[in-house]
């Protein structure tokens, strides 16, 4: 996971948690092999409707992958609730921004790494 879509997570956490359309999220999540029927359960046991966001939150974060991020920003998007992927990517610039990190730059990380190992294995060979 990106460390801007990360502290995006975490700032937003109680935002998301007291905003999101919780049972679409969740079943949508499911269907896309997101969370396992077992995590869908642990989310739905907790007392309150913000306790069971936040435990999504927390199990996304988690996980540290980008696949269930970008998951849960599509979701929340077809769900019409932009107004909450809009507070996630002012978190994510305000990160990038903070740090330095480019909008290139960490939209392509994987291609950074491809960059940085064929550096290194240029200074090996010479």
């Amino acid at each position: 996971l990106r460390p801007p879509c990360l502290q995006a997570l975490h700032t937003t956490r109680e935002f998301l948690a007291a905003n999101m359309n919780l049972p679409h999220v969740l079943t949508r999540l499911e269907q896309e092999n997101q969370l396992s029927p077992d995590e869908v359960r642990s989310v739905q046991a907790e007392q309150t409707p913000v306790s069971r966001g936040s435990r999504l939150v927390e199990m996304l974060m988690d996980r540290r992958r980008q696949e269930p991020y970008d998951w849960l920003v599509r979701v929340l998007r077809e769900e019409g609730q932009d107004f909450l992927v809009q507070e996630m990517e002012d978190r994510e610039r305000d990160r990038e921004r903070r740090y330095g990190i480019g909008e290139q730059q960490a939209a392509k990380p994987g291609k950074q790494m491809a960059q940085m190992d064929h550096s290194a294995q240029q200074a090996q060979v010479h």
